[in-house]
């Protein structure tokens, strides 16, 4: 059976930790019960998500007519997607990555042009102005409820981190979250830097209110990998065998519960 990883060559980054990372989260996720394959019919994932429209809002339409674009696919021992993650390029060049939030090429190949005039993005951060190069997004999280608090979102966005590290030699990852969730669990998630307050004018998540901006520069990412794969290291090592129990240093005779040394005394 081909491995999903034969699939990928990493050009770039450090490709040996990189090919570590993958293949423990595969590990990690097989432990689960769970079969990792790289996609890139979009249309696909589009069809699914809106089967999961109880549990999951929709896709952000960036992803849609990508030309540099994957995602992960997660399934179960009976070939239901259970798990799912997704990213894809930018190349900004020296465009700050606010002006693609202005102008809603973020989201849409077209930009504003085909918009509603009263659709924006506000409260961008400082950081959004110098966040540019090639930057990959990250996105379409998901799993079933009966796979959520099992680990699972752990190694699925840093799997799109490593991918996009290794394939396409990245600058910055950066997302768009709930706001609810808090710092610890994105920590958690592996991103490391957040601005709270993002809304969106647009009646595509109506659910979400206002988000965060979430990002990450190259370094902190192979770090952060760097720190998983570590962690995973130290789980595979084996626990020491029990310590044999202990043995009393004065020999018994017979019957008798005293030292050797106190039956002889007694004897003279």
């Amino acid at each position: 059976m081909t491995h999903w990883l034969d699939k990928v060559t990493f050009h770039h980054g450090p490709r040996g930790l990189l090919s570590d990372f993958c293949l423990m989260a595969a590990e990690r996720a097989a432990e689960l019960g769970i079969t990792l394959s790289l996609e890139t019919d979009f249309d696909r994932l589009s069809r699914f998500n809106k089967t999961q429209s109880d549990n999951w809002g929709p896709l952000f339409p960036a992803f849609y007519g990508a030309e540099q674009a994957f995602w992960i696919c997660g399934t179960d021992a009976e070939g239901e997607i259970v798990t799912t993650a997704a990213t894809r390029l930018y190349r900004l060049g020296k465009t700050p990555l606010s002006d693609k939030f202005h102008d809603l090429s973020v989201m849409y190949p077209s930009g504003s042009d085909t918009r509603p005039a009263e659709e924006m993005f506000g409260g961008l951060c400082l950081a959004a102005d110098y966040i540019a190069g090639d930057v990959a997004l990250h996105g379409a999280m998901w799993s079933h409820p009966r796979y959520r608090l099992k680990g699972l979102s752990d190694f699925m966005v840093r799997l799109t981190y490593a991918l996009a590290l290794g394939c396409w030699n990245v600058d910055y990852a950066f997302g768009l979250a709930k706001e609810t969730l808090p710092e610890p669990v994105l920590k958690r998630y592996g991103m490391r830097n957040r601005h709270g307050g993002v809304t969106w004018q647009e009646p595509y998540f109506p659910t979400w209110g206002n988000m965060q901006l979430v990002w990450n520069d190259r370094v902190s990412m192979i770090d952060d990998i760097d720190v998983w794969v570590s962690a995973q290291e130290f789980r595979r090592v084996p626990a020491p065998a029990p310590a044999p129990a202990p043995v009393n240093v004065f020999p018994y005779s017979g019957d008798e519960r005293q030292p050797l040394s106190d039956q002889v005394s007694a004897a003279e």
